[in-house]
């Protein structure tokens, strides 16, 4: 196609009616335009023969090129920009360079400002368009007047890069030149690497100091979900200035060809494997986790506004992935995907356009430089429109490249909302044997199963007795676990939630609130989220809850009713623990479906945890079946006073360098037991026996840290 075949089509497709320059002089003039004074017409005048100043904004349109020095009143550089005039250039810019972001292409001229960055980045077109075979005399004589205005503008700057990129070395001056619309970039943060690509860089030169100092700004893209769609995200980067040459490795944002990895692997790679990893877990994810992630500061009265003000923490546990009630929880902190996201249909001619190699691995090019031609980069465009998140939808690569490297979720032990590295989330490791080693009665054991077990699912025994007369009542499940501390009341909870692969989402009453009004709003969130979430919820110590209604107490009253009503409704599995059941609320037998008893345990089963723990801190052979006894009979303590001893009497033993034996619990019990009881005044029992009543059904859940 000719040029003024091109030009033709192209105004017929526009509409642009804007009436051409009559082009007589195939060359560029060089003008200088200075604003007039209280509002009156500027002047114009040729830059070597400032003198000659006149009022009128039609000369000089005969020229291809007018290269515009604007001025101020006093006469202090503004800005300088290039105008195409030349119809035969400016169909040249529109073919080789497509939809530029920072110039309007329809345009009459089309303005570029300087330092000219679309130019610099398709010098090597251009040069190439200018001298084809297939162009005539009339339109080689106007591409060359635009190649000799780059010659004397971008020459500059092409040589000094030929001494500079052969060492990865760039200067603030020219920066903007490493960032190429469509190309990928990589930008550093302390804990992690993201890809973006380029939308667009533009520089802006303002006076300052009797100079002209430059502002770069990139604008990018990167997917993202919002919790319903994936889509492109724009952001904006302000490039920071430097003085003299540094590395581009160094940058903060650099192209991605200058990344080198530690470990030398393929970085390109690497992060479309953490991108494709991301869109698996976008949804509600229950994983394991050990690693910095972003949240509120505690200190801060308002919540942060701005991803980039939440403050890294360490946090160790259970997670849950969950970008929609993420951002119901945290609105200010939503994802906003980019404006004209929106799906496009695409036809059949489209769908016949596109080449058979633009296939997943279109970044995955080692050539950034590649820059399709118009036609390809509507296709390219079409990469980057919002999916809903269905069954249909496969993440490309070229998409997965440029995903986040942070989650949103909630921290299962820490009970905050965060950001989590992608690449530090783990599949969990599942302690699924916790369960049948809880010194429990087997009955009881099997019942708690068998009802945890079938839950939700459907079968005639629930069908027939779920709903209430009132449709949503009823449908919850709701355990009671009584009795004194350390016998296993948490654990069993938590076992349970490890043997059915369940989150398990546990709270005190402590952090539920004092007011009843904010209670009812906290409890009615944590019971929507333990439902979606498909969690076993705990609350532990629920004795405020639980406790009977007094006629001279309307605070209490107030919490016994919110919670009274609220579990009526609740459609998940619920455990209450208490330490007191003689001061229940008659209202909540109804609402229990099981109430488990812990009793005090037996010499025998306290023999079977200390088994069971040390089995875990030190499997040694010096624990038969006879040391075990001995331990069950002589130290009558609870399963968390038991897990407490063996791990500072390990704790010790390793210090000493030795083989954990009994001596070193005898050491530890004395030392607890002299403690205690100095601050009680009371006489004190020496020896490896006697010590604190009871029993314990107590234990460890491996990963937890818990009983």
């Amino acid at each position: 196609m000719s040029v003024n075949d091109y030009k033709k089509a192209r105004g017929a497709l526009s509409g642009d009616a804007d009436e051409e320059a009559d082009i007589k002089k195939i060359e560029m003039v060089d003008i200088i335009e200075t604003e007039g004074r209280w509002g009156s017409r500027s002047t114009i005048t040729l830059t070597a023969d400032i003198h000659k100043a006149r009022q009128d904004k039609d000369r000089f349109q005969e020229y291809a090129l007018i290269l515009r020095r604007l001025r101020d009143e006093d006469g202090k550089p503004l800005a300088t920009r290039l105008e195409i005039q030349s119809p035969i250039i400016r169909a040249a810019i529109q073919e080789v360079l497509g939809e530029y972001p920072t110039i309007n292409m329809e345009s009459n001229p089309i303005i570029i400002e300087r330092p000219y960055a679309p130019l610099y980045h398709y010098r090597k077109e251009l040069r190439e368009y200018a001298v084809h075979a297939d162009r005539t005399k009339e339109e080689k004589d106007h591409m060359s007047t635009l190649i000799h205005f780059m010659d004397l503008y971008l020459r500059k700057a092409e040589k000094t890069n030929e001494k500079l990129l052969p060492s990865e070395l760039t200067s603030h001056a020219l920066l903007w030149t490493l960032y190429r619309p469509d190309d990928v970039v990589i930008a550093r943060r302390d804990y992690f690497t993201e890809a973006y690509v380029i939308e667009s860089c533009s520089v802006v030169e303002f006076p300052q100091d009797n100079e002209i100092k430059m502002r770069i700004t990139l604008v990018c893209r990167s997917w993202d979900y919002n919790g319903a769609r994936f889509g492109p995200v724009t952001k904006t980067i302000n490039l920071r200035s430097f003085i003299g040459n540094k590395k581009i490795y160094d940058l903060d944002v650099y192209p991605i060809q200058y990344h080198r990895e530690p470990d030398g692997q393929d970085i390109r790679r690497k992060l479309i494997n953490r991108g494709l990893k991301w869109r698996n877990i976008v949804e509600v994810a229950h994983r394991e986790y050990s690693a910095i992630c972003w949240t509120d500061p505690l200190t801060q009265a308002e919540e942060v506004r701005q991803i980039e003000d939440l403050v890294p923490v360490h946090t160790s546990g259970r997670i849950i992935l969950d970008y929609a009630t993420h951002q119901q929880a945290r609105p200010q902190l939503a994802t906003l995907l980019a404006r004209g996201s929106a799906t496009k249909a695409v036809t059949k001619d489209a769908k016949d356009a596109i080449p058979a190699n633009q296939g997943d691995d279109f970044l995955l090019k080692a050539d950034d430089s590649s820059k399709p031609n118009k036609r390809e980069r509507s296709e390219y465009d079409d990469r980057y429109l919002s999916h809903p998140n269905d069954a249909t939808y496969k993440m490309t690569h070229s998409q997965a490249l440029i995903c986040p490297a942070r989650i949103r979720g909630f921290s299962l032990t820490d009970k905050i909302w965060a950001f989590f590295l992608v690449d530090e989330v783990k599949d969990i490791t599942w302690a699924e044997d916790s369960f049948k080693t809880l010194e429990l009665e087997p009955s009881v054991k099997k019942t708690i199963s068998a009802l945890v077990h079938s839950h939700g699912k459907s079968n005639k025994a629930q069908d027939q007795t779920a709903d209430d007369v009132i449709s949503g009542k009823g449908k919850g499940l709701v355990f009671l676990l009584t009795g004194p501390p350390g016998l296993g009341k948490t654990l069993t909870a938590e076992s349970i939630a490890e043997n059915t692969h369940r989150p398990l989402y546990a709270l005190t009453c402590g952090e539920l609130g004092t007011d009843p009004v904010e209670t009812d709003q906290i409890l009615r969130r944590i019971f929507i989220r333990a439902k979606s979430w498909n969690a076993i919820l705990l609350l532990d110590e629920a004795d405020v809850f639980l406790a009977k209604r007094e006629r001279n107490d309307l605070q209490r009253n107030a919490f016994v009713s919110i919670f009274l009503r609220l579990i009526e409704y609740y459609a998940g599995i619920l455990f209450l623990t208490t330490n007191r059941l003689t001061e229940f609320d008659e209202a909540f037998q109804s609402r229990i479906h099981l109430t488990v008893h812990f009793k005090l345990l037996d010499d025998t089963m306290r023999a079977a945890i200390w088994k069971n723990l040390l089995s875990r801190f030190d499997p040694g052979p010096q624990w038969r079946t006879d040391a075990l006894a001995k331990l069950g009979r002589e130290y009558r303590i609870n399963g968390r006073e038991i897990k407490n001893l063996i791990r500072t009497a390990a704790a010790l033993a390793e210090f000493e360098g030795v083989a954990l034996d009994e001596s070193h619990f005898r050491t530890v019990y004395k030392l607890n037991t002299t403690q205690y009881c100095d601050g009680l005044d009371v006489p004190v029992a020496t020896g490896g026996g006697g010590g604190g009543g009871g029993g314990g059904g107590g234990g460890l859940v491996p990963g937890t840290g818990k009983t």
